[in-house]
């Protein structure tokens, strides 16, 4: 609706995966680094935190677009709630294992077999979003599993299978923790921050000159309200702007500014409270 009036050629704040437009802040590019780290050299395994709206998905799209120009085989994963058998299930089929797995104890059985036929199976980097829904013993001890298992080879020595990549909220390290035998196991753990101003003004104008727009559509005051309201929460700031844009075409305003914000921020719930 909004792109003609603004000269973008697209939208620039959708909360999807966008190689073009992904905004890469230092301790993002830190967090790829070091969980690539990880799966190239066969380590174990890595947690990586961050509250709600973060970017850790984002991350990890990134993350997997690396390992797969690094050619390493490697299974990408959505936890649902007391999902462990889906979960198992998942990465059998990513396997290329046909047939049905009726059970957890089924489907490890299945692995541990493949796992002693030197050259059935190939070491994998296992990227797990939304962790903490496998919070409970079962997962948790699913994980460990993935961790342990070793793969056979003809020279009897035993490779890694997995480098397995939890991302979760915070409350996901905690349950890692209180796992010993996982806990001794993680090798990284890496946590998203909000972004500081100066990021998040870099964050906008990143977008709006990829999507071919004016850098300075948001004018200074609205980028410093912007952030204050958004606390440097990528997701918020996301819809905060997609909503703005939005105000300043139907209202024809030459630019974005602190007023716009306000008021595209109390239209998408995002005021702090005390401000409601």
């Amino acid at each position: 609706m909004y792109k003609k009036y603004w000269n973008l050629r697209e939208a620039p704040f959708i909360n999807s995966y966008n190689p073009r437009q992904l905004y890469l802040s230092s301790q993002f590019e830190e967090g790829v680094a070091r969980l690539f780290y990880l799966v190239s050299e066969g380590r174990v395994a890595g947690v990586l935190t961050g509250q709600f709206g973060m970017g850790k998905s984002f991350l990890l799209s990134n993350l997997t677009e690396r390992i797969a120009q690094a050619g390493i085989p490697y299974i990408r994963i959505d936890a649902i709630p007391k999902g462990h058998l889906a979960l198992l299930r998942h990465v059998i089929a990513g396997l290329g294992v046909k047939g049905t797995v009726a059970s957890v104890a089924d489907g490890l059985m299945t692995l541990q077999e493949l796992s002693r036929k030197p050259g059935a199976l190939k070491r994998h980097a296992i990227l797990i979003d939304e962790a903490q829904y496998l919070g409970d013993d079962d997962g948790l001890y699913l994980i460990h599993y993935l961790c342990n298992l070793r793969l056979a080879s003809n020279d009897g020595r035993e490779q890694q299978f997995a480098t397995v990549i939890m991302a979760g909220i915070p409350e996901l390290l905690d349950m890692v923790r209180s796992y010993q035998s996982l806990r001794a196991r993680v090798q990284l753990t890496w946590t998203l921050a909000p972004l500081t101003l100066s990021e998040t003004i870099e964050f906008v104008q990143h977008k709006i000159m990829a999507a071919g727009g004016d850098m300075w559509i948001f004018n200074h005051e609205a980028l410093t309200e912007l952030y204050r309201l958004s606390g440097g929460v990528p997701r918020s700031i996301t819809n905060i702007c997609d909503t703005a844009l939005m105000l300043g075409y139907v209202v024809k305003a030459p630019e974005i500014d602190a007023v716009i914000v306000r008021q595209a921020a109390e239209d998408v719930d995002i005021l702090p409270k005390e401000e409601g």
